[in-house]
């Protein structure tokens, strides 16, 4: 949840609340994260009025506009950055804001843990609160987490997450008895469950404990806290089994040995 921040905005009495992807752009323009005084138009508002960022692994304003954003009981200077207290309040243009940095509910459980390999370290990606986003980039594919909200759909988390340039392939999130994989209706690299179940564009499986889901050529493993699993050493497989070191392969035949397979281990988080 690093990324993220809780924003509360206020305006005339009317509160609204939401999550959003750092960094936190608010304004006039249609790029924004939040945008104010386009309803009617209110040329007071900058096109990208105020920003908030990370800077070194903290939180920090940046006021972009010609008239100034409200902070600490004065009015920032056009293009002046200075650190940003989490949970404090500003103002713009008669709308208050209250930035926090998201923390995760406990009271949501994990559901699984999608497991990826990238550079030879297992990256862990927890699966409840939040999903997993599947994305190609000029650079291949990238894997990101996003907030899970009720009626959480393709267009909102394009626009929430400001994808430009870049194509959702895949959303992976709770659902269903354990979890469900969902292509884009647009999705241009193919989505396949355990080598051989294509999810077609637009379409969505349900997932299973120990499931192996190939995006664009790069498996993510599907792995319930506490667990660990033999892989499959057949090139042609690489499919995961129960933990069983001296085995044959569930889905290949091929013979499981400890000495060669990768133990795929979750600890889970306390």
């Amino acid at each position: 949840m690093d990324d993220f921040v809780d924003v509360e905005m206020i305006k005339d009495g009317a509160r609204t609340q939401g999550r959003h992807k750092l960094p936190l752009k608010i304004g006039r323009g249609t790029g924004n994260s939040i945008r104010i005084g386009h309803e009617p138009n209110d040329q007071t508002v900058s096109r990208v009025h105020t920003v908030i960022e990370l800077s070194g692994g903290r939180l920090q304003i940046v006021d972009k506009s010609t008239n100034g954003t409200l902070y600490n009981g004065r009015s920032m200077k056009t293009g002046e950055a200075v650190e940003f207290n989490d949970g404090d309040r500003f103002e713009i243009r008669g709308h208050q804001f209250r930035v926090a940095r998201a923390k995760r509910d406990p009271s949501i459980p994990i559901s699984f843990y999608a497991a990826i390999r990238l550079g030879g370290e297992q990256k862990l990606f927890p699966v409840g609160e939040t999903l997993l986003l599947c994305v190609k980039s000029a650079n291949g594919i990238r894997f990101e987490e996003a907030p899970m909200t009720p009626g959480t759909n393709f267009q909102d988390i394009i626009g929430r997450q400001r994808l430009e340039g870049e194509n959702l392939i895949a959303v992976i999130h709770a659902g269903g008895k354990l979890g469900v994989v969902k292509s884009a209706a647009d999705a241009k690299a193919p989505v396949v469950v355990n080598n051989h179940t294509q999810v077609k564009n637009g379409m969505q499986v349900d997932l299973r404990p120990l499931d192996v889901v190939s995006v664009g050529g790069v498996p993510v493993d599907i792995l319930l806290p506490d667990m660990k699993a033999s892989r499959c050493h057949n090139h042609t497989c690489r499919l995961l089994n129960p933990y069983d070191p001296h085995g044959n392969c569930r889905w290949c035949g091929h013979r499981l040995t400890e000495g060669v397979t990768e133990i795929a281990a979750v600890r889970k988080k306390r």
